[in-house]
């Protein structure tokens, strides 16, 4: 960019991101939000935006997601700076990924949840096979993910949808990638949503 701030519109998402600016060594983490939303202008022009897990979001800020569920946040992380003077995009990845890692391979019910329902996975299908009812799933994974199931569920369906629009894929054929039933849902839903 030419240093000018620019407004723009974040996307629904179904995880959190954390962006780091290398310009400035800004940390900003973004909570998942069922539907768009403006933010302010931003002059950033080089750095990377990560998707995290929910509970890695957590760990990195430091409170519960929902705290976090359709906000944004400051984060000081004194290792930003860090990856700004690695040699490559690849080493600066690898380092994060090293960073961020999981440091328990336990998961609670709502986040193995959470995994399956990025991958298409049916609400009722997951709660079965996490041996809950789906009221109990919806119930844990309010409270530990901050928004439902079925929020989280349409937004990845969304997510991948766009994706394939973005790949070149007719509408009506990411509405299918996405796990819509026709290409009218889609739109219904991108409408709603974005």
């Amino acid at each position: 960019g030419d240093g000018r701030p620019l407004p723009h519109r974040l996307l629904p998402m179904n995880l959190p991101v954390l962006i780091l600016d290398f310009e400035t060594g800004r940390a900003l983490l973004t909570g998942p939000r069922p539907r768009a939303s403006l933010d302010g202008p931003t002059t950033w022009t080089r750095g990377i935006s990560a998707g995290l897990s929910p509970s890695g979001a957590a760990r990195l800020a430091g409170v519960p997601l929902p705290e976090l569920t359709g906000r944004t946040v400051d984060l000081d992380l004194p290792w930003a700076a860090h990856l700004a003077v690695l040699p490559s995009w690849r080493s600066r990845f690898a380092w994060l990924e090293a960073a961020l890692a999981p440091r328990s391979p336990r998961r609670s019910p709502a986040i193995s949840a959470w995994w399956r329902l990025q991958r298409g996975a049916r609400i009722a299908d997951v709660a079965a096979a996490l041996g809950l009812t789906r009221r109990r799933l919806e119930h844990d994974f309010r409270r530990e993910i901050g928004l439902t199931p079925g929020a989280v569920a349409r937004t990845a369906r969304l997510q991948r949808s766009l994706t394939a629009l973005l790949t070149g894929a007719a509408p009506a054929d990411a509405a299918l990638t996405g796990g819509f039933a026709d290409q009218s849902h889609l739109t219904r839903t991108m409408r709603d949503a974005v």
